[in-house]
């Protein structure tokens, strides 16, 4: 019985060293601080958008008309 003593107590010291990492991680991420709690109707409340250059317009404007002329 003896033997098994040491084998359990490093079981047991894992896993404490991983409940730890995970309450760690866990206190770390807090995403529910980060999301919102209400509701504004009519307003947006992610990031704002980024405007495209020309360039990614046109692209964007030809994969269109591909695609519509396609028949997909």
């Amino acid at each position: 019985m003896t033997g098994l003593s040491p084998a359990v107590a490093k079981l047991v010291g894992i896993a404490l060293v991983v409940l730890g990492a995970l309450a760690i991680y866990g206190v770390w991420q807090k995403p529910e601080q980060t999301r919102p709690l209400s509701y504004d109707k009519g307003v947006y409340g992610g990031q704002a958008d980024q405007a495209l250059d020309d360039g990614t317009v046109e692209l964007l404007r030809q994969r269109a008309s591909r695609y519509r002329n396609s028949g997909l």
